[in-house]
Parts: C-alpha cells; structure tokens; sequence
C-alpha cells in the first residue's frame, strides 16, 4: 500500500567539482539535485519558457525591424528631406531658375540629376529631358510652405515633396502592425505564465509528502518557499537563456527573411531571334523568379548554400531551354550546348543574410562600407580598348568633326568593329583561363570559383547592375557621376570595360539597378 520507493540517487556533476561544491549551501546543493533528479520536469520547464521567450523575443524583433526602415532609410540611407521634379522644358536657364528658388528658399544641400526620355514618332522633334532637385529642406513648416508655393509658381516645376510628409505616412500606415505586436508579445508573455504556474503546481502536488518532511523536520514556511521557488528560478533562467538563442535564429529567420540580389540581363549579341523580347529580359525574369522561390521548392534550397543558389538559378534557365516553346524549336538543350551566342544570360549579385556573405556571379557590382569591388571582366577590358582605338582613329580620319554620340552600331563605328568579337565571347563563358568569365546561362561550372564578400551587421552594403560605371555609396552620388560622365564622355572612350556609349534617348548606356542597405 505504500508508494514505490523512489530510485536511489546518484552523484550530480556539479558534485565532482570540488571548489564549487564546498562553497555552496546546504539548500542550493539540495535543490541542484533536485533540478537534474526531476529530468521530465527539467526539459519541459526549459522547453516551454525558451518557446516563451523566443516568442517574446520575435515579437519585439518586429517592432524594431519594422520602425527601423523609417529611421533607417530617411535618415541615413536618403539623406535628403526635399525632392522638387521637373517635368518639361528643363534647359540650363530654367534649372537655373529653380535652383535660385530653391537657395532663396533656404534650402542646402542641392543635388541636380538628369534623365532624358523618349518621344513616340511624331510628337515632337526634340527630346524631352527630367530632371530633379535633392536638397535639404529650410527649418520650420512655414518656411517650406513658402518654398514650396513658390516652386510651384514656377511652371518647369511638376512636383514638390518633402520626405516628413512620406514618413507621416509610413507611421499611420505602420502603426497597425503595432498592435499584431503587441498581441504576439502579450500572447507570448501569458503563455509563460500559464506554463510555469502549470508545471509548478503539478510539481508540489507531487512532491507533497516531501515538503510535508521538510516541515517536521523544523524548515520554516519562507525556507520551504524558497526550496522550491528557488528550483523555479534556475529553470526560468535556463529556459530563458536557450529562448535569447532560439530567438535570436527565429527573429533573423522571420524578419531577415534569406536573400536581397540585383540582376541584370546580358545583352544578347543572337541573330537567330529564338527569344521574346531578348535573351537579356528573358534570363532576367528567370532568374528573378527563382530567388523569389528560394526555400519553398521541393526539394527546398537553403540560401546561406552559395553552391545551391548557383544550382537553382542555372537551373531555371535550362528548364526554360526545355519547356519555352520557341527555345524547343530550335532543338533544347542539345541546341543551345552547341550554340552558346543564342543562350539566354544574365549575371547577379546576390547577398545571403544567413552566410553573412555578398556572392559575385558575374559582373554586378557591390559596394561595402564604401569600398566599391572591381567586376569589369577581362573580355570587357580588351573590347573596350579595341572599341576607344577604332573610334578615335576614326575621329582623326574623317573630315567632318562632328562626332556622334550614339551607342548603337550604325553611329558607333568602334560598336560595329567589335561586334564579331563580342559575338564570339560566349565561347569563353563559365571557363578558366585568360578570358574565361562567368555568367548564368544554363551550363555554368558548379566548382566555378566566386568572388564573395563579407558582410559584417552594421555594414552599409550596395549591389548595383553595370550601368553605374562610376558606382557611389548613394544613389544621388551614383546619378551625379553618371551624369556627369555623360557630359564628359558621353561615347565612354575612357571607361574600363566601355563596349558601347551613351543612347542619348534613353540617357544612359545600359540598365540600372541601385540597392543600398544596412546589415542587421
């Protein structure tokens, strides 16, 4: 009738270092036997607070991570607090004028940057060219509503905004998620109270007759309190510890989310026509779909797995070898293995939050703490060369002066003279040597060596496509540099790697891609 007698007990590692154990009271040797004697009441105290805490900790994650983008991208990475957009008609005289507004105004800081756009046939004869005034802002909301009225007098003029009025509207908009916090927090916070009050009251319960001894044999209600608050305690911290590194994982898992990467889609040098629009666009979409698919294929791939990035992306260009219904046409895989000017292709740089790493494929662009990396390839180089000598022997040859000032082959003799070279690159695609690059086409080599970069939290990192010859730590400085080669050299003949000049309907020499953040 009696309860079964409990198992004996047996010596606890604390118990085997000396020095510790001698300085330790009577009650704390107690209650550490106590702790490792109760191994089912162990785990489950540690598991349920650690869940609690992770919980709580991801909860309080959010609310930084969230609030974070306002301070964060309005107060370091734009710094800038006034835009003023000109729509038509911009000319020196008319920047010139908003310029002295603005200054009268009392606004510093001024940042203009140009961008010229095409016209539809017909509609006019010259270009129209937009531009925008970066500035800081006058002190006081009196002064920037006069400063506003009267750029908005100005009929050159088509938009003014100020970033408080964007980031008033970022907190309304962001201010509801405060309150899925607030729940996730409080929801988290009573769970571990229920859990512990739970486990606590189910473990005096059974140890009824022991505290019952404890009493006959003369121990106070506050020391009995203590003998057994005291083991509570020890769990609590232990489970919260292991929550602060279950949290910490959650946290970067819930709110890093895996990856941020810029593409960018090579021109494609094929007259075979097999893709629609271009082999550039269509590699770029492909890719583009991939990474947003990153982790949630089966089998699923794991984005700090640099080799398994690489894999999925090639792998999506191949299986569009296979299933785009022109590109079978023309044979498949089998076709595009022999055919390599045809393939479609697009390079990236892409940075993994759980590698801490910044991964170059190809000839995209990264900047880390305002060290930018040299990705122009050696192909690039050489063309480029070979590109600025035919043009400026050209120059010296022609009797007329005038010199043109487009990219495409037809104006730029230098473009036409190294077209047949550009075509025949692609045969050095994914391959070691001298000229050898890489670049995602379907075929790419998976020991291929990648250049990688680390990306320690805190660090400023931008990713940026090639059409930034001249790549800054803002956008606004990387705009001005871009603009001001296009003064100055508008053909690129002094450019590294400058296979091409500027279009001047577009306004630029190639697509543009700016990404700039911190790292967590």
């Amino acid at each position: 009738m009696t309860p079964k007698a409990p198992k004996a007990g047996r010596r606890i590692l604390l118990e085997h270092i000396g020095p510790l154990w001698r300085r330790m009271s009577f009650s704390w040797k107690v209650s550490a036997r106590n702790i490792l004697r109760y191994k089912r009441r162990f785990l489950m105290t540690v598991i349920g607070v650690s869940g609690c805490t992770a919980l709580m900790l991801v909860g309080f994650g959010l609310h930084d991570a969230i609030w974070d983008i306002i301070d964060v991208q309005f107060g370091q990475i734009q710094r800038y607090d006034m835009t003023v957009s000109i729509a038509r008609g911009l000319d020196d005289a008319s920047a010139g004028r908003v310029r002295r507004t603005l200054v009268d105004g009392g606004a510093k800081h001024l940042t203009r940057v140009d961008a010229r756009a095409m016209l539809a046939k017909g509609s006019g004869s010259d270009d129209l060219t937009y531009g925008t005034w970066y500035a800081t802002a006058p002190a006081g909301q009196e002064a920037c509503g006069r400063l506003a009225d009267a750029l908005r007098a100005d009929r050159a003029v088509a938009t003014v905004g100020y970033v408080q009025t964007t980031v008033g509207t970022y907190r309304t908009m962001l201010s509801a998620i405060d309150v899925i916090v607030v729940v996730l927090i409080v929801a988290a916070a009573a769970l571990a109270f229920i859990v512990l009050y739970d486990l606590t009251t189910i473990d005096i319960g059974e140890r009824i007759r022991e505290i019952a001894t404890l009493k006959v044999l003369g121990f106070r209600r506050g020391e009995v309190d203590a003998y057994v608050f005291r083991e509570v305690a020890v769990l609590v911290l232990v489970g919260a510890l292991a929550g602060l590194g279950l949290g910490t994982w959650l946290e970067g898992f819930v709110v890093a989310g895996g990856i941020a990467a810029v593409v960018d889609g090579v021109i494609s040098k094929s007259t075979a026509g097999i893709w629609e629009p271009s082999g550039g666009v269509v590699a770029r979409r492909a890719l583009c779909a991939a990474l947003e698919r990153l982790g949630s294929d089966e089998p699923p791939c794991d984005p700090a797995d640099m080799r398994a990035v690489q894999r999925v992306l090639d792998g999506e260009l191949r299986a569009r070898y296979e299933h785009d219904r022109a590109a079978a046409a023309a044979g498949g895989i089998a076709y595009f293995r022999t055919h390599p000017v045809d393939r479609a292709e697009a390079n990236a740089v892409v940075y993994s939050h759980g590698a801490g790493r910044i991964w170059l494929f190809g000839d995209c662009q990264a900047m880390v703490n305002g060290q930018a990396v040299d990705t122009v390839k050696t192909v690039d180089r050489l063309f480029g060369a070979l590109r600025s000598f035919v043009v400026q022997a050209h120059d010296l040859a022609a009797e007329d002066s005038t010199r043109q000032q487009t990219g495409d082959g037809a104006a730029d003799p230098g473009r036409a003279a190294i077209m047949p070279f550009l075509r025949m690159q692609n045969r050095f695609a994914n391959t070691r040597g001298e000229f050898g690059y890489f670049v995602f086409d379907g075929f790419t080599d998976p020991t291929y060596s990648i250049r990688t970069l680390e990306a320690r939290p805190g660090d400023e990192v931008v990713l940026a496509s090639d059409g930034y010859p001249d790549l800054r730590p803002t956008l606004v400085e990387s705009q001005a540099a871009l603009e001001q080669l296009r003064r100055t050299d508008p053909r690129l003949l002094h450019v590294p790697g400058g296979t091409k000049g500027f279009d001047p309907l577009r306004g630029t020499y190639d697509d543009r891609t700016y990404l700039r953040f911190r790292v967590r």
